[in-house]
């Protein structure tokens, strides 16, 4: 009788000098309950010594392989060329200063090969604060009628009606860092994904979220395993207000371009478009309150 072959997992960690944090991420990856892993880190054009230690744990462990970017493509098309280099059944990322339940990877998993969704979204989510502590994520409101395990299909359609107006924000769906991709998906959208051509740093997980979302035949969500995200609030304050202030503009501007065209392209029907043209109206509605909220904390500190 035949054995049939447990599913591969690829896990993806973009990384841009990030030396402080690497062991530590992967060592949270290779002791995940789910064994049978690809462990990408993708080096995007570091200065310090990311590599280096990226290499020491890939020595100790063979699943382990070191993709080392020409130059610093930043965080879009790293995330990319993890997606292009991996060979797993599924694929998920994780950022390399968050962390992820032990049994993270098993969870998603287990929730894909139940519902045969082709995307699968984790509604636990946790932060880091800056002092330590963990806690429920204050970005993420879970609807009270969200069902779990229930493979659907259309989730775009509620992806756009949240940030829109005083609606409650959705954070599960927008991050990329929450998901497990099947393999034929994420084939179905990287011709698309390939068609960005702008360096971005900011909003790139709504680029991703739309493109996915849309493309998906039914994704689920589930509540077991948990990620765990880091947040510091000096870091908004790290480089020149009005520098920093202009590439978040750019970035979102280049998403929500890219995202209206890829739905017209797409063949989105009147209705979702309708949703969509309301959605980037109250996402640059909230562009407008961070730029408030970041310029009173630059005049505090001038």
């Amino acid at each position: 009788m035949e054995t049939v072959q447990k599913p591969l997992v690829t896990v993806f960690v973009p990384v841009h000098n990030g030396e402080t944090y690497v062991e530590g991420c992967l060592h949270a990856i290779q002791a995940q309950t789910w064994q049978r892993l690809e462990i990408i880190v993708v080096d995007d054009g570091s200065t310090d010594a990311t590599v280096e230690a990226a290499n020491r744990c890939a020595r100790q462990d063979s699943r382990i392989s070191v993709l080392r970017l020409p130059e610093n493509v930043q965080l879009f098309h790293a995330r990319l060329a993890g997606m292009e280099a991996a060979h797993g059944d599924y694929l998920l990322s994780v950022d390399v200063d968050d962390q992820i339940s032990d049994d993270y990877v098993e969870c998603l998993l287990d929730a894909a090969l139940r519902t045969d969704a082709d995307l699968v979204i984790c509604d636990h989510l946790l932060m880091r604060t800056p002092d330590g502590s963990v806690r429920k994520s204050a970005l993420n409101s879970t609807p009270a009628d969200r069902e779990y395990l229930v493979p659907k299909e259309h989730v775009d359609y509620e992806y756009y009606r949240h940030n829109v107006g005083n609606a409650p924000i959705d954070q599960s769906y927008v991050v990329f860092w929450s998901k497990l991709y099947r393999r034929d998906l994420v084939e179905r959208a990287l011709p698309w994904l390939r068609e960005e051509c702008m360096p971005i740093i900011y909003n790139e997980d709504v680029l991703y979220a739309g493109v996915f979302l849309h493309l998906a035949s039914s994704t689920a969500f589930t509540r077991q395993g948990a990620y765990v995200y880091g947040t510091n609030d000096a870091s908004a304050m790290r480089s020149d207000f009005m520098e920093r202030l202009s590439k978040i503009a750019a970035d979102q501007l280049e998403v929500l371009y890219f995202l209206q065209r890829f739905l017209m392209r797409s063949g989105a029907d009147p209705k979702l478009m309708d949703l969509f043209q309301a959605w980037k109206a109250g996402n640059w509605g909230f562009l407008e309150t961070r730029y408030a909220y970041w310029r009173m904390q630059a005049t505090r500190n001038s």
